[in-house]
């Protein structure tokens, strides 16, 4: 993942964070936020409905994708949005 050169996670299956890149570990650092709260372990699907409610840019097509592949209706995806 460090490869990437975006920031960028892996889900398992609950839509918990699996795996973070360098760059996402950077980011969480720059924008003052715990990896506890955006890092392994941390609660992705959460994370993204609260982003939803707030309006966030791009949120609500990130999470309607995550519930797609989590309910099998697709078999994958990619979203790529602006933080």
């Amino acid at each position: 993942l460090d490869a990437l050169p975006h920031l960028a996670c892996v889900l398992d299956r609950d839509g918990r964070i699996a795996a973070v890149n360098s760059r996402w570990r950077e980011a969480a650092a720059a924008h003052a936020l715990p990896l506890d709260a955006v890092g392994v372990g941390a609660d992705y699907l959460a994370i993204t409905r609260r982003a939803e409610a707030e309006a966030a840019r791009d949120a609500a097509e990130a999470l309607a994708a995550l519930e797609a592949v989590r309910s099998g209706r697709a078999s994958g995806g990619e979203v790529e949005y602006v933080h």
